[in-house]
């Protein structure tokens, strides 16, 4: 059982935040990386064990391999990203509690997280905001089970990680009020994505929060629907979408 001091702590926003010291001419994205590290050891999440585990794995089947062929090794076509490291493959708590401000989560709505590594999203959305549901899916079952185990550390409720490979056509993601995508996988697996919300956002009003470079440049350059109708919130790592 996880204690109870680090159960009370998760309930505040201050154990997921991050206050820079005025005038920090440190690198802002390396302080949130190893603030989010610490909340990893506080909560027992063991990403940085798992990664190094699948490198070496990926290593053992391809010693002139590369981060961008590590993932065949051990997950035939899709591209997970061994290689990049837990605090890399995953985006900073403070990160994410700036996203909820941004696009604050409403009792009853749904959240799903696309390419959801450890799910801390869920982690976040579970402790901060009760009744709001949230839908994680991960291709990568070491993190997906490591995930779920902190999930029933914590005792969160409505927060469930799947595994799936997001990009097989007779997936189809479940209708949601919000979508997370944080460069998962390739281009052709974040436009399969896209497709499934754009096939949501028939029947309500959706809103979309896209990290990384990959996932934004496609929204912007290919998905006018989305990007052009509501005017968009940008922040420096993540922008936020709506639709009508």
């Amino acid at each position: 059982m996880i204690h109870e001091a680090v159960r009370y702590l998760a309930k505040n926003h201050d154990l997921f935040s991050l206050r820079l010291p005025i005038g920090t001419s440190a690198d802002a994205y390396e302080i949130a990386k190893d603030h989010s590290e610490k909340i990893d050891a506080l909560l027992g999440i063991e990403s940085e064990r798992i990664e190094a585990e699948l490198l070496e794995r990926a290593q053992a089947i391809q010693p002139d391999g590369s981060v961008r062929t590590y993932s065949k090794a051990l997950h035939g076509e899709a591209q997970t990203w061994v290689g990049l490291g837990a605090q890399i493959v995953q985006t900073p708590y403070s990160e994410i509690v700036e996203i909820l401000k941004a696009r604050p989560p409403v009792v009853g709505e749904h959240w799903v997280d696309v390419g959801a590594g450890y799910g801390r999203l869920g982690i976040v959305l579970g402790c901060l905001f009760e009744g709001v549901q949230y839908s994680g899916f991960e291709l990568v079952p070491e993190r997906l089970f490591e995930g779920r185990k902190v999930f029933e550390k914590l005792q969160l409720i409505g927060t469930t990680l799947f595994q799936q490979d997001l990009s097989l056509p007779s997936f189809q993601l479940p209708v949601a009020d919000l979508y997370f995508i944080y460069d998962y996988g390739n281009l052709e697996a974040i436009e399969k994505s896209i497709a499934d919300i754009r096939i949501a956002a028939q029947s309500r009003k959706i809103t979309v929060v896209a990290r990384g470079r990959a996932s934004r440049d496609t929204i912007e350059q290919r998905h006018p629907w989305l990007a052009t109708v509501v005017a968009p919130f940008h922040s420096k790592n993540f922008s936020i979408y709506y639709t009508t």
